[in-house]
């Protein structure tokens, strides 16, 4: 099914270890100004209350423990994974990965709110 995704919502997987507790995002950072190659760099985010449910998954609140982004608060929205039994079925769930990859965009943030793909 992956293949068949928009390049919008390929586009926007993050690579991710996940536990019972806490989700590891693996992110690669360069900085060609200065000749900086390629490194790896890890985010442990807490799962901490949970905030809703909905149709396709749950929304839960992650608070950022180790790396870049150490102290910050957002909430996840995680996707049920499971095979779509249905043409319909699998456009509503496209439909849902395409709207949390648009709105996990940088420009659609507020300075209190951080959205973020964990998985699909």
């Amino acid at each position: 099914m992956e293949s068949s995704l928009p390049d919008l919502v390929r586009d926007t997987k993050l690579e991710t270890i996940r536990a019972a507790d806490h989700v590891v995002h693996i992110i690669y950072v360069s900085n060609v100004s200065i000749g900086q190659r390629r490194a790896r760099v890890e985010e442990r985010w807490e799962t901490g209350k949970f905030l809703g449910r909905g149709s396709f998954g749950c929304v839960l609140l992650q608070k950022c423990t180790s790396g870049p982004n150490s102290g910050q608060v957002r909430a996840v929205k995680e996707i049920y994974k499971g095979t779509p039994s249905s043409f319909q079925a699998t456009t509503c769930y496209t439909r849902e990965l395409e709207a949390i990859a648009k709105f996990s965009q940088e420009r659609y943030r507020c300075h209190r709110t951080v959205t973020k793909t964990t998985r699909y």
